[in-house]
């Protein structure tokens, strides 16, 4: 639940930007953008948001050589 809600911050912040860019003449999407931004910095900052256990398992399976490798 916690990286979904950094994801949704993420987006709608940069959605923001967006409307920003494009001059859209609705007011507030400067400082939506901000708040979100906050929000998300502090969430990935916080103890709830698991950064270690992103990559708790096994390291990736590396692909086979011969997909790499040409014969000819």
């Amino acid at each position: 639940m916690v990286i979904y809600k950094a994801v949704r911050d993420l987006l709608w912040t940069l959605w923001g930007l967006i409307q920003l860019a494009n001059a859209n003449p609705a007011d507030g999407f400067g400082a939506h953008a901000d708040t979100l931004f906050a929000r998300w910095k502090a969430l990935m900052a916080g103890r709830d948001f698991p950064a270690t256990s992103l990559r708790s398992g096994p390291d990736p399976v590396p692909p086979p050589d011969f997909f790499f490798s040409v014969n000819l």
